[in-house]
């Protein structure tokens, strides 16, 4: 029997992270994969065990991946969970996580447009090093957003999805890329763009 890839979420405690946490969750329960909550941390090197001044950081480090399990287990109980702390670079850690991922999940701290989506330094070092399909999360999402404006331009949950736009190298292997996109919204009608 294959292993499944998880859903893979990076989490530091931001209200952008629990929202990504959320969707990964709604995520994971869709594509019948598990959630791997990942949290990374410098200091937690165990080297370092014995340093009284790592304790707060220590704590609330747990604390985080600990609120987000609650939280996920209570919004979501039917997905079956796991957290780690990784003692790496975030963006060290994400992209090594998401390696072994079905998708990695992060939050977005964007403010408008596409430059917003990559706004973040280890949002933007973990997006231009993992080999894995990345979704970017705003913390103020709303189920209307994943769909079209209704016939009055308002928005709706009750439209078909937007589209889903996948950029390719053609001088590359995109097979697998083009599955995921597909697979992404299976009630999206394929449109080639021309």
């Amino acid at each position: 029997m294959a292993v499944l890839r998880p859903v893979v979420v990076g989490l530091d405690g931001s209200r952008e992270s629990l929202a990504a946490a959320d969707w990964a969750a709604g995520e994971a329960l869709r594509r019948g994969r598990p959630l791997r909550l990942v949290h990374a941390w410098e200091g937690l090197s165990p080297d370092a065990s014995s340093l009284p001044e790592l304790e707060a950081p220590r704590y609330w480090a747990q604390r985080i991946l600990r609120g987000a399990m609650d939280q996920l287990n209570e919004r979501h109980p039917q997905v079956r969970l796991s957290a780690e702390q990784i003692a790496r670079p975030a963006a060290d850690a994400l992209v090594a996580a998401g390696g072994d991922g079905e998708l990695l999940v992060l939050g977005s701290r964007a403010f408008s447009g596409l430059g917003g989506f990559l706004a973040g330094s280890v949002a933007l070092a973990t997006v231009a090093r993992v080999t894995r399909p990345v979704v970017l999360v705003r913390a103020d999402r709303t189920a209307e957003d994943d769909h079209a404006p209704d016939e009055e331009g308002r928005p709706s949950a009750r439209t078909p999805y937007r589209d889903v736009v996948v950029g390719v190298d053609t001088a590359q292997p995109c097979e697998e890329l083009l599955a995921f996109a597909f697979e992404t919204r299976p009630a999206l009608m394929a449109r080639p763009i021309r």
